[in-house]
């Protein structure tokens, strides 16, 4: 085999060609660029030259024609033996110098005035009131002095910024003076050296000027005599040249002027920059023309602007040469395209030198990815087949006719088969043991439709349920390659929906066979939903009351008025418990119901709908008022028999007592025992009926109470001082603890005395050992009077602790015999009529005793819904 990496010796000549090659177009390019940037070079000169030739013509003709309004004021000073200061004034407004002139600060005149004239021209001046009424009191020459002459500025416009010279002897100038003799003679333009112009700082300027002669005057051989002054113009050097650069290339290039000081004969026609008979009149950008370059190096042009008395030297030098070349790129392209060129005939050698030996290597490239791309693809089948049998949907691929070509695992576990079982069957035989496709046949529509079809079935050879869906495989024309069945076992499904089913109809036949009434409503209070006892109730059919009535419709107008009072209330709160209605039928008959309502919110929490449930109380308000009536009679005939018996009793009491003590006459003590006996008893009946006859008061709500600002701690101390005789007598101590802060308290004296003398009565019953402890406080945050009871007694269980206030309750088998069961009940209402609290706490052990506890407002009343109103 031949070896592609061997150098014969045609590949090495093929080499010295190769490069013989590029050595010539490298040749021919350099050529080419050199030829094209010659060109660029005499047209980047001829650019230059044409700007520098625009901008020197336009200062000369800029100053030819500044030098016309010169001649212009000596033809006005001709036509005229005088010209006053006010025909000055109006000519030179009338040249409007700032718009047409930029660069011209001010116009003068400037007269010849000799020494033996000076005092007579300066009164005259002073008197002139031709422009200034006050005329120019303080008009003196300056600078003061004796001189044989006087040149005066006499008439100067614009005269505001320049009064400063206004009476300036200009002959104290060396450069006004040498301007005046180059032309006093000859009558002609002369313009002076630079001046520096007080006015603006110090800048650079020159004066232009023409002399003025007598009146008819016009031989020389007399001028100098004629000589009556000059008119003049100064002129900002900077303002003058603003606008005299071409403004396409301004910034391409610095512009130095010099003037001559000097004969230009003496230099020999050699100037520049440098020399010493030139002095540097203007400078446009000094710092860029030290950074880019100077004269001598190819990057300046020097032109001359001939003046009447002198010349001006205009230096330019080249700052940006690439905007004045010519806009091609000739020689870029020469090189690019020979270089271009060269390396493409360099490529193509080498390419043919080396493609024998390249072909080798590409083959053997093709061989090695040929082996790769059928491993990846070996891969990729593997990945393929492990993820098909991993699905859990049942997976064929089906044939044109039917035929089973491949199936996964999870199809394989749904028939129950084995691997490979099935490969060439017909769907029908192996699903459905037919011998036929059955009616419905999902292939069968897939093969005329050619779209994917579903079906759920019962297959009873399988005993299961299936959900197949059979989706085509077309060809790039709509043919049908094959198809991909997907079969679910969705037994389980089926089972759960059928129970889903039945748990929903015993749902629905609960709702409607509730023995409750049940309603749902939309936001506007129409009836969505009703259940069949409602229907019942209201003796409307479902078609009547769904989705054309309201909630209202079924109301009595007290009660419609009560719902749309509280609807407001249900909206925020979100429900709404128990209340009374009366509810009209169908046949204008009333019932009453216990409404309770909730609210349906979205998940914005905006109102959707309301879901209420009605229950009958007809019968328990029946029953309610007959037991109520009973009540009443029972607690009128209670109150009728306490009092029947509390007379005679009264009397069997006074009765005692007169015996007792003696006033009837002497007893013994047999007697005396057995009447004690009889008159515990007879106090014991006593109390017995005043608790009955209070107990039926609070019950039926006539017990009345006056409230009045009292002093609790006296009343407590009061109290408890009446059972320290007691107490003592039987080992026991009663102390108080009084809160020093407490406030007046809002209450009723006698029945809180009541209460508390109940609490102690009961305390001192069942306390063998010890004491009572009776203590007050006052809670400030609360506005809270508290009393404290604390006995060392048997103390009370915890079971028993709920039953303490109920009526006719006694607690414990450990507790004394002989109480009515009412006196704490009886407690409890009275310290809820006074918007209070009572409770006990214990902890059920002989020795530590009970506690009980009143919390009484200090001094504000308030009633909470249910409580008893004290009547006044």
């Amino acid at each position: 085999m031949r070896n592609p990496y061997k150098v014969n010796n045609k590949y090495k000549v093929s080499k010295i060609l190769a490069h013989a090659c590029v050595f010539l177009l490298l040749a021919l390019t350099a050529f080419a660029w050199y030829s094209a940037k010659t060109k660029n070079d005499i047209e980047l000169q001829a650019n230059i030259n044409d700007v520098t030739n625009e901008s020197t013509g336009l200062i000369k003709q800029k100053l030819d024609s500044y030098s016309y309004i010169l001649y212009g004021l000596r033809s006005l000073f001709a036509a005229s033996r005088t010209v006053g200061r006010s025909e000055w004034k109006e000519y030179v407004f009338n040249l409007k110098l700032e718009r047409s002139y930029p660069g011209i600060l001010s116009l003068e005149f400037t007269r010849l005035v000799k020494n033996k004239d000076k005092i007579d021209f300066e009164k005259a001046v002073r008197k002139d009131r031709s422009i200034n009424g006050k005329g120019y009191p303080g008009f003196k020459i300056s600078p003061p002095g004796n001189r044989g002459e006087y040149y005066v500025v006499d008439y100067i416009e614009p005269m505001e910024g320049s009064g400063i010279l206004f009476g300036h002897d200009r002959g104290v100038s060396r450069s006004f003076r040498l301007a005046m003799n180059s032309v006093e003679d000859s009558g002609k333009i002369a313009v002076s050296e630079q001046i520096p112009l007080l006015r603006r700082n110090q800048e650079p300027g020159f004066v232009i000027l023409l002399p003025i002669y007598e009146y008819g005057i016009e031989r020389n051989s007399v001028k100098h005599g004629a000589l009556t002054g000059f008119v003049s113009m100064t002129i900002c050097l900077k303002d003058f040249l603003k606008d005299v650069l071409v403004s396409k290339y301004s910034g391409d290039f610095d512009l130095e002027i010099y003037e001559d000081r000097l004969d230009p004969d003496v230099t020999g026609g050699s100037l520049s920059p440098r020399s010493s008979t030139l002095q540097l009149l203007y400078d446009s950008d000094k710092v860029l023309r030290t950074k880019n370059g100077a004269c001598g190096l190819g990057n300046c042009v020097t032109k001359i602007v001939n003046l009447p008395n002198r010349s001006w030297y205009l230096f330019f030098t080249i700052l940006n040469k690439s905007r004045l070349a010519p806009r091609n790129l000739y020689p870029q392209l020469m090189a690019i395209m020979g270089i271009s060129i060269t390396m493409l005939v360099y490529l193509m050698i080498v390419i043919f030198n080396n493609s024998e030996r390249r072909a080798g290597i590409i083959a053997e490239e093709m061989l090695v990815n040929l082996k790769e791309v059928n491993e990846k693809l070996h891969n990729l089948y593997r990945d393929w087949e492990t993820t098909f049998n991993s699905m859990n949907d049942g997976i064929a691929i089906l044939g044109k006719e039917n035929e089973i070509i491949n199936y996964n695992n999870a199809f394989m576990r749904i028939l129950g088969g084995k691997k490979n079982k099935y490969i060439g069957l017909k769907c029908y035989e192996v699903f459905h043991n037919a011998s036929e496709p059955i009616l419905n046949c999902p292939f069968m529509k897939v093969k005329e439709t050619r779209v994917t079809e579903s079906l759920e079935m019962f297959e009873p050879a399988l005993d299961k349920w299936l959900s197949i869906t059979v989706s085509p495989v077309l060809d790039s024309k709509g043919e049908l390659l094959k198809v991909v069945q997907v079969v679910r076992d969705i037994t389980e499904r089926k089972k759960m929906e059928d129970m889903m089913h039945e748990f929903t109809k015993e749902i629905f036949d609960l709702y409607n066979n509730a023995p409750f009434g049940y309603h749902s409503a939309s936001a506007d209070t129409t009836i969505t939903r009703v259940n069949d006892t409602t229907v019942k109730w209201l003796g409307y059919s479902r078609e009547e009351i769904v989705g054309k009535m309201k909630s209202a419709d079924f109301l009595v107008p007290q009660s419609a008025k009560i719902i749309e009072e509280l609807f407001p209330k249900l909206k925020k709160d979100g429900r709404l418990d128990n209340i009374e209605l009366e509810m009209r039928r169908k046949d204008g008959s009333t019932f009453s119901v216990l409404g309770s309502s909730t609210v349906l919110k979205d998940k914005t929490g905006n109102f959707l709908m309301t879901r209420s449930s009605i229950i009958d109380i007809t019968e328990y308000k029946k029953i309610s008022e007959e037991l109520k009536k009973a009540m009443e009679t029972k607690s009128a005939f209670t109150s009728m028999v306490s009092h029947e018996l509390r007379t005679p009793l009264t009397s069997i009491k006074e009765g005692l007592g007169i015996v007792l003590d003696g006033s009837a006459g002497a007893i013994n003590e047999d007697q005396r025992r057995f009447l004690e006996l009889t008159k515990r008893n007879v106090d014991r009946l006593n109390r017995l009926i005043n608790n009955i006859l209070d107990f039926t008061k609070l019950n039926s709500r006539k017990m009345k109470y006056i409230f009045k600002a009292e002093n609790l701690n006296s009343l407590v101390k009061e109290i408890a001082e009446m059972y320290s005789p007691a107490m003592a007598k039987k080992g026991l101590y009663i102390k108080t603890v009084l809160a020093p802060e407490m406030p007046l308290v809002i209450l009723d004296a006698d029945k809180i005395s009541q209460v508390i003398n109940n609490l102690l009565n009961n305390a001192e019953k069942f306390t063998e050992e010890g004491g009572i402890t009776v203590l007050t406080r006052y809670n400030s945050s609360l506005d809270q009077a508290v009393i404290n009871i604390v006995d060392t007694g048997k103390g009370i269980s915890k079971n028993d602790i709920g039953k303490l206030f109920k009526e006719f309750s006694t607690v414990g088998s450990q507790r004394v015999p002989g109480g009515t069961g009412l006196g704490l009940a009886i407690c409890r209402q009275i310290v809820e009529g006074h918007s209070g609290d009572i409770f006990a706490e214990s902890e059920g052990i002989s020795g530590k005793g009970s506690e009980f506890t009143i919390v009484l407002p200090a001094s504000r009343m308030g009633y909470s819904k249910g409580e008893m109103k004290p009547d006044a």
